[in-house]
């Protein structure tokens, strides 16, 4: 059986987990850094024949972990990019235009990409950040900034 087959759609982490034994745990714990099952055993303090008598399901455990770390650090990700994208319009409110040309390029090369250098700019590059893969919340959170970004200039205008 492949590492494909092992987990199969709709599997939960906790369901796993759940299905395995306190020293299975901790097996896996040291196996998940671990170049392979005998020396995560040897640091459990297991033998490593009975690690190989469990079968699969400590295999299956390992993807199942590594998959939701890989989901986690893309929300973060995610996360850290809206926290920028609010600090770089920050940045346009300073009044020092360096620091302002510096965050509207930050911004525009964030949305749209970095242009050529050829200078044809193409509207439809693949944008730094996937829009269509953010949750509901995070994209009121960017139309949060950039509203507040387009009322202060606005105002600006106004008073100026």
């Amino acid at each position: 059986m492949d590492d494909h087959t092992l987990v199969r759609k709709g599997e939960t982490t906790e369901g796993v987990l759940q299905d395995l034994t306190a020293t299975q745990l901790k097996f896996l714990s040291f196996y998940l850094f671990c170049k392979d099952k005998s020396e995560a055993a040897k640091l459990a303090g297991i033998a490593a024949g009975t690690v190989y008598n469990w079968g699969n399901k400590i295999d299956k455990a390992k993807i199942i972990l590594s998959m939701d770390s890989v989901t986690a650090v893309m929300e973060l990700r995610k996360k850290y990019v809206l926290k920028a994208l609010n600090v770089m319009v920050e940045h346009l409110d300073s009044g020092l235009p360096w620091l302002q040309h510096h965050a509207a390029k930050g911004i525009l090369e964030a949305v749209l990409g970095k242009a050529a250098e050829n200078k044809n700019i193409n509207l439809k590059t693949e944008s730094m950040i996937d829009l269509d893969s953010m949750s509901d919340e995070e994209l009121n959170q960017l139309e949060n900034i950039l509203e507040k970004h387009t009322n202060s200039e606005t105002s600006s205008d106004q008073s100026g």
